[in-house]
């Protein structure tokens, strides 16, 4: 619960620092002086040079309460927001994208517009099986690189330690392959949220080792 709290009165600091930045960049203009450069061009996925494909299954939303689900949502903004801020973005994946989950996002109708491979269809019908690595703490391979033709999975629950062994018992019963990454061996981290995982992702694509 105070991971979820913490999680919102984060999201609710930047849309109001956002806010603050938009009315002093208001102010600037009036009084004619000159404006900070914005972020450079974003590059949309596909624009991208990268193949990398990255799902995030949000098939287990009969396991989470509406509260854990709108903490699900922040983090899928967290996520979204990290890999379109990157040069070349993943191809990244919202899978089973609907019920609840779908409902809450219509309240923003601002998500129509992000650039995101939104399917209603479960994880073996949108992805051959052989491609697919079902990632889980509780796998005991560890992946040491990143195939790109592969695509790697994050179970979109709230904290994967809440129900642990659920995502690895999921992967077995659909038959494909799972993995662990090296978190433990490198950070130390207590909840193992969907966005820190992909996060970790995006920062060993571009920079060929787990560091951050």
């Amino acid at each position: 619960l105070k991971r979820q709290r913490y999680l919102e009165k984060r999201q609710e600091k930047r849309i109001l620092e956002k806010a603050r930045k938009k009315a002093k960049r208001d102010e600037i203009r009036k009084t004619g002086g000159d404006l900070a450069p914005r972020r450079g061009p974003i590059t949309l996925m596909s624009e991208s040079t990268c193949e990398q494909r990255i799902a995030i299954d949000l098939c287990y939303e009969s396991k989470m309460n509406e509260r854990q689900i709108k903490s699900i949502i922040t983090q899928l903004s967290f996520c979204y927001a990290a890999n379109r801020r990157v040069r070349n973005p993943s191809q990244l994946y919202f899978l089973s994208f609907g019920g609840v989950t779908r409902g809450m996002f219509n309240s923003n109708p601002t998500y129509s517009n992000w650039d995101i491979h939104f399917e209603t269809k479960s994880l073996c019908e949108v992805f051959k099986k052989d491609d697919i690595v079902y990632l889980t703490a509780d796998s005991e391979n560890i992946l040491e690189n990143l195939d790109s033709s592969r695509v790697y999975v994050i179970g979109g629950l709230l904290d994967h330690n809440s129900l642990k062994g659920y995502c690895l018992n999921e992967a077995n019963e659909m038959g494909v392959a799972h993995a662990r990454l090296p978190i433990d061996d490198f950070f130390f981290i207590i909840c193992y949220c969907c966005c820190y995982v992909l996060f970790i992702i995006i920062i060993y694509y571009y920079c060929c080792y787990y560091l951050l």
